[in-house]
């Protein structure tokens, strides 16, 4: 997707209306559409156009709906809305296509389908050209609703921290260990001394085991995530309590950080918190461009020693070839990266969404939040892998 501000849809004002009135009928039917959503469904009508009734339908289904219960709505939503729009006045050529005409591909003029006739559509009106992608003071709240996990839930999720923390442990602990160069180990010195008659013969040294994790987590609060965030909010906030360093940042269409209305709160609280911080980055998923943020406002405080967790289900509204970028830049410059996806602990789950295909190189562990911090299929987690 190429930078600037977007360039101007010319619809008429009775289709802008009929849109507008679509995408509030696909809201109404359940479906959860932020201004990201709205952004990624009005490009995709600049590029098929809306001479092919197929054409347009398919693009609602890619750009609205996050999940297979969501298809199902939104050609509902479709079907319903585009037999009876609630317009009035004579719809255009593009409407018409929209309420009657059946898939075909090719325009009624002979333009290749995806083309609008514009010798016969109807003309722009300069005071309600539609900016795809520009804020609007009418855009639906993206408030999220945090509902607080069970006690039950909450004791599996701080297990599995537990057992994540201990295996990404990279920082000195309080345990010690016997090691050929480090500190002088006065106790054992002194208890082998009396082999030799108290003459300190020989120094024995040891250095301190690795107890503690260095951990980021990078949570995905976007609108495709909406119905698993009470779930995993458990999660991150386990990885914030068994381990104090951790530090939690929550993304969408941007980046901020969340530690401190999590840090020293018990968890009912710290949902409370939490929950207005996240409406900002409601919408969209813009993975890439908060990486991007990310390292240029925090990258500094990453180090060799600092696992990165990223929670989300991998959809990337800008495409793949960025992210992977992201992602090669995160993974040079960190410990682990560990990807815990939603929908991973589903046997039929393959990464095949574009920013998983693109990110999955640059993953050390695929991992879900039923059984983290296990690998996906079980078994110990892999080598960090060599990309080429």
């Amino acid at each position: 997707m190429t930078g600037g501000p977007p360039a101007p849809v010319p619809f008429g004002d009775g289709l802008y209306r009929r849109l507008h009135g679509f995408l509030l009928r696909v809201r109404g039917a359940g479906v959860s559409v932020g201004v990201g959503s709205e952004r990624a469904f009005l490009d995709g009508l600049r590029e098929v156009g809306l001479l092919d009734r197929a054409a347009v339908r398919e693009v609602a289904r890619v750009t609205l709906a996050k999940s297979p219960r969501d298809v199902t709505d939104v050609d509902r939503a479709f079907d319903e809305y585009w037999a009876d729009p609630e317009g009035a006045g004579e719809p255009t050529l593009a409407e018409r296509t929209l309420l009657q005409r059946p898939p075909t591909g090719r325009g009624t003029s002979g333009a290749p389908a995806g083309r609008p006739d514009t010798a016969r559509s109807e003309p722009p009106s300069p005071d309600r050209e539609l900016r795809a992608g520009r804020y609007s003071p009418e855009a639906p709240s993206a408030a999220h609703l945090l509902v607080p996990a069970g006690d039950r839930e909450l004791r599996s999720a701080l297990a599995g921290a537990r057992r994540f923390r201990r295996a990404m442990a990279t920082r000195p602990g309080r345990r010690f260990r016997p090691s050929p160069r480090g500190a002088v180990d006065p106790r054992t010195t002194a208890r082998r001394s009396v082999r030799s008659g108290g003459e300190w013969v020989r120094l024995f040294r040891r250095r301190p085991v690795a107890g503690r994790a260095d951990l980021v987590v990078l949570w995905d609060v976007s609108g495709s995530m909406r119905e698993h965030l009470s779930r995993l909010f458990a999660l991150v906030y386990a990885l914030k309590r068994v381990n104090r360093s951790t530090r939690v940042f929550a993304f969408g269409t941007s980046i901020a950080e969340v530690t401190g209305a999590i840090a020293s709160r018990p968890y009912r609280r710290a949902v409370r918190a939490v929950e207005p911080l996240l409406d900002p980055r409601g919408g969209g998923t813009q993975i890439a461009q908060c990486l991007a943020a990310f390292r240029r406002n925090w990258g500094a405080e990453l180090r060799p020693t600092t696992s990165v967790v990223i929670v989300s289900d991998g959809w990337e509204f800008e495409g793949g070839r960025r992210l992977a970028a992201e992602m090669a830049a995160l993974w040079s410059r960190c410990h682990r990266v560990v990807w815990v996806n939603p929908y991973a602990a589903d046997p039929s789950f393959s990464p095949a969404t574009e920013g998983l295909v693109e990110a999955r190189p640059w993953i050390d562990l695929l991992t879900s939040p039923v059984d983290f911090p296990r690998p996906r299929g079980g078994g110990r987690a892999p080598a960090r892998p060599r990309p080429a």
